[in-house]
């Protein structure tokens, strides 16, 4: 009798672990499919050098993140250039207009930004930047930053 409940407390622990690892899959699973997809999309059909397959697998990558990130209705904003903050801090605003409430946050001097447009607002420039994660968009004036790129 006692050797019938170790077997079925073992089967327990096993219907439990196949459990966990089917759950674990399910939820996993378009990561797991995607870098499969990456790994055979390089490999087969391909032929691929050494010192080039890094960044053939990298774009492939990339352009599954922007497949994905079209299906969820994100859009992929190209950068026009790059920013460095030049003073010791650079007010960043939810808008062009020089007010205390529009002020996001305060940028820090070496603070790099990527931005995706320019804008004259009484004779300031002003050059729009983006949270990627987020897609909040923020200005920063050009009398506090230079441009790198």
């Amino acid at each position: 009798m006692l050797l019938i409940k170790k077997y079925y407390f073992q089967a327990i622990c096993y219907l439990i672990v196949i459990l966990l690892l089917l759950f674990s899959w399910y939820l996993l699973k378009s990561e797991i499919q995607m870098a499969f997809k990456a790994v055979w999309n390089l490999y087969s059909g391909q032929t691929v050098s050494s010192s080039s397959s890094l960044q053939a697998f990298n774009e492939m990558i990339q352009q599954e993140v922007t497949e994905e990130n079209q299906e969820e209705g994100r859009a992929e904003l190209k950068h026009i250039g790059s920013l460095e903050v030049t003073t010791e801090g650079a007010n960043v605003r939810t808008s062009t207009e020089v007010k205390d409430e529009t002020v996001a946050f305060v940028a820090a001097k070496g603070d790099q930004f990527y931005y995706y447009e320019e804008q004259n607002s009484d004779g300031t420039i002003w050059y729009k930047i983006i949270n990627q994660e987020t897609q909040e968009q923020f200005w920063i004036s050009s009398k506090t930053v230079k441009i790198i790129e």
